[in-house]
C-alpha cells in the first residue's frame, strides 16, 4: 500500500464530524499523508478497549477458548503498563499469557471448560514436529491441506482467519454459554476426511514403512525408530506418545483403551512388521483421539 498525498485531504472539515477520530479526538490541521496515518493509529492503540480485545485474542490463541474475566483483566493490565510504562509491549503480554496462573493449572482447576480445540492442520504439524519430519529437498510440501483441513498455511477465506473467535458451537456448548473458535471449521464431512489423512500420514509417511520404501524427494517422512524401539512393551510405547503428544495428560480411561489394542497386534521382533504396526497404530489412535483434539 503506498500513500498519494494528491489524494489526501489534509485540512480540516467545515463540519466538525468529519474531523473527529475516536474519544473525541480531532484530526489536526494540514499534516502529511504519514502523520495524520500516524495519529489515526495512535489514536486507535490507545483506546481502552485495545487492550482487553488483544489480550482475549491471543488468551484464546496461544491457551484457552474460554479465559475467564480475571485473566483478561490481568493481562490487559500488562499491555497497558509492561512495568516500564510502555504500552503494547507484546513480547511481556505474550509472556505473561503463557505464565499466568490460569494457563499453568487452568487444565487442573477448570477441567470441563479450560483448553481449546486443535486446528486441523496443527495437529499434522505437531506429529511432523514430534517425530522430525523432513523431505529429501528440504521442503515441507503438502497437498491439497483444505481437501484434508478445510484450512491451509496463508489461505484463510478473509483477513479474519478461518474462523470467527466468538463463535459458538450450536448445542451443548453454547448451551453451556462457551465459546468453540476452532469448531467452526469442523462438520462431519471433515471429521472424516482428516481422520483418514492422519491414518495415511501415520501408517504411510514415516522411513522404513514398507508402503512407501522409496518416497519421492517431495515426501515428508516422519522417523518412527524410537517408538520401534518400545514396541514390545506397549505400556512404555504409549507413555512415550503420551508425553510426545500430550504432554503427559492422557487421561487412564484413554490409556487403558489404546494399550488394550495395541497388546492384541503380534509382535515378533523389534522393526518387524509387527512391531511397525504397533508404532504407526498407537500414532494414530492417539492423534485422533478426542482428548488430543483439545490441547489443555
Amino acid at each position: 500500500m503506498q500513500p498519494f498525498a494528491e489524494f489526501h485531504h489534509t485540512e480540516p472539515d467545515a463540519d466538525p464530524d468529519n474531523n473527529q477520530f475516536l474519544s473525541g479526538v480531532l484530526r489536526p490541521a494540514g499534516g502529511t499523508v504519514n502523520s495524520n496515518l500516524d495519529a489515526a493509529l495512535d489514536n486507535i492503540f490507545n483506546h481502552p478497549n485495545v487492550g482487553p480485545f488483544l489480550s482475549r485474542r491471543l488468551i484464546q490463541q496461544l491457551v484457552t477458548s474460554n479465559p475467564r474475566p480475571a485473566y483478561i483483566a490481568r493481562m490487559t493490565a500488562v499491555f497497558n503498563n509492561n512495568g516500564q510504562a510502555v504500552r503494547g509491549d507484546l513480547r511481556a503480554l505474550t509472556a505473561a499469557i503463557l505464565m499466568d496462573p490460569e494457563a499453568r493449572i487452568g487444565h487442573l482447576t477448570m477441567p470441563t471448560r479450560f483448553g481449546k480445540v486443535r486446528e486441523p492442520i496443527l495437529r499434522q504439524t505437531q506429529l511432523w514436529r514430534a517425530f522430525g519430519a523432513r523431505a529429501q529437498n528440504n521442503r515441507y510440501a503438502d497437498w491439497n491441506p483444505e481437501g484434508h483441513f478445510n484450512q491451509a498455511p496463508n489461505r484463510s477465506p478473509s483477513v479474519f482467519n478461518f474462523y470467527l473467535p466468538d463463535y459458538q458451537r450450536p448445542g451443548e456448548l453454547t448451551g453451556l454459554g462457551l465459546y468453540s473458535p476452532e469448531l467452526q471449521i469442523v462438520n462431519e464431512v471433515f471429521v472424516t476426511r482428516t481422520a483418514n489423512w492422519l491414518f495415511n500420514q501415520a501408517e504411510r509417511q514415516y522411513l522404513g514403512t514398507p508402503f512407501n520404501p522409496n518416497p519421492d524427494a517431495r515426501a515428508v517422512m516422519m522417523e518412527f525408530n524410537t517408538l520401534w524401539s518400545l514396541a514390545n512393551s506397549p505400556a512404555a510405547l504409549i507413555d512415550e506418545l503420551n508425553l510426545l503428544l500430550m504432554s503427559g495428560q492422557m487421561s487412564a480411561h484413554m490409556r487403558g483403551v489404546v494399550l488394550a489394542y495395541i497388546e492384541t497386534i503380534p509382535f515378533a521382533a523389534v522393526n518387524d512388521p509387527g512391531g511397525r504396526q504397533r508404532a504407526w497404530e498407537a500414532v494414530h489412535l492417539v492423534v485422533t483421539s478426542p482428548e488430543y483434539q483439545v490441547q489443555k
